[in-house]
């Protein structure tokens, strides 16, 4: 899924460059609050705190400091 987006922003990049420089920041814009959503499902889901961590590549401890407000534990 995330290669078919990279491909596609890659060749719209080529056709629409300021098209693709938008898309890119709505991206980055968003990719915070999906983040969250994924979190606070994965804790939900009775997810530890380390599996949480090592999916976004960090420690546990820097997972659980940057989402423990979003989570409901």
């Amino acid at each position: 899924m995330l290669a078919a987006l990279h491909n596609r922003i890659t060749e719209l990049s080529q056709a629409q460059p300021v098209t693709a420089l938008c898309a890119v920041a709505r991206l980055q814009d968003t990719a915070p609050a999906l983040a969250v959503d994924a979190v606070r499902a994965a804790r939900q889901a009775m997810v530890t705190w380390e599996a949480v961590g090592a999916a976004l590549g960090c420690s546990r401890q820097s997972a659980h400091e940057r989402f423990v407000r979003h989570a409901t534990d």
